[in-house]
């Protein structure tokens, strides 16, 4: 008998906490594959690893702008599918048509509600009543979101499963949210990569305007947490600090700048937590797409 099995597993978090912009995620082989940020320079979404990678990716992104973009793509077809029955229901309208008809006969839309007090008969004047209404619902739900929604999501494939790949192995999951770390930009200890950081965290400045060297450093850091600067064969190096000690001493030259930011663990230990709260939950919801 066939048994169907699953052969992957996005395993999401949502995070309140305005905190999680500084999150990142650091693990041996895998980087930064992609970003997108809004106007002003504030991160959306954020890639690790490949998508098409068979050990899965890693994505970090605003879930609010996400959900407004669903909003106004529902909304703009709804206002398509109204537009497309008024135009047909005036087609086959028998007599002269009045706003009272229209009123009664789109009563659903509540379009007495507008302010404009035009003549609903007359496309123009319908479509801007419509218009109205809809983007009052649009407000409401917007309204109704959380003041901010981070979404941390892990793609796992099937070998990250057990059970016939049917349940989570505490195992993996715990290999991915340990590479979780919270960035604490205030405690970067070198002033102006400090200065630097937090301006562009906070939409002050546009990364793409930073000098070579400053921009090096503040990828550098933000995804190792300890970096070194220094001189090796003449040329102006940034690295993590884990991989500038094995460098032999002969091959560096001048002095050594090392730069450290502090690792706030416990957005990943709340991460953590909440797994193991929702283990059997989730495994159960798994089960139902095994049979």
């Amino acid at each position: 008998m066939h048994q169907n099995r699953i052969s992957q597993v996005d395993l999401a978090f949502d995070v309140f906490d305005k905190v999680a912009e500084n999150a990142t995620y650091v693990k041996s082989g895998v980087r930064q594959t992609a970003l997108f940020s809004d106007r002003t320079g504030r991160k959306q979404s954020v890639y690790y690893g490949q998508r098409a990678s068979s050990g899965g990716y890693v994505r970090a992104y605003d879930k609010n702008a996400e959900r407004i973009q669903e909003f106004n793509r529902m909304y703009n077809r709804k206002l398509k599918r109204i537009l497309y029955r008024y135009e047909t229901y005036t087609k086959n309208f028998i007599g002269t048509l009045t706003s009272d008809d229209v009123l009664n006969d789109f009563s659903y839309l509540e379009l007495d509600i507008c302010p404009y007090g035009g003549d609903l008969s007359i496309y123009s004047d319908f479509a801007d009543a419509v218009k109205y209404v809809l983007d009052l619902k649009k407000s409401q739900d917007k309204s109704d979101l959380p003041e901010y929604d981070r979404r941390i999501e892990f793609v796992m494939r099937a070998d990250r499963l057990d059970n016939g790949h049917n349940s989570l192995n505490d195992e993996a999951v715990m290999t991915e949210l340990n590479c979780i770390h919270l960035n604490n930009l205030e405690s970067i200890s070198d002033p102006i990569l400090r200065s630097v950081t937090v301006a562009v965290d906070n939409g002050i400045v546009d990364p793409t305007t930073l000098p070579t060297t400053i921009a090096k450093q503040r990828r550098q850091i933000l995804k190792h947490g300890k970096i070194a600067q220094f001189r090796h064969n003449g040329n102006l190096k940034v690295m993590a600090y884990d991989k500038f000690i094995s460098i032999p001493q002969n091959q560096i030259d001048g002095a050594i700048k090392i730069i450290t930011m502090s690792d706030d663990k416990r957005l990943r230990d709340d991460m953590i937590s909440c797994y193991y709260e929702n283990k059997v939950r989730l495994n159960n919801e798994l089960s139902k797409f095994v049979f």
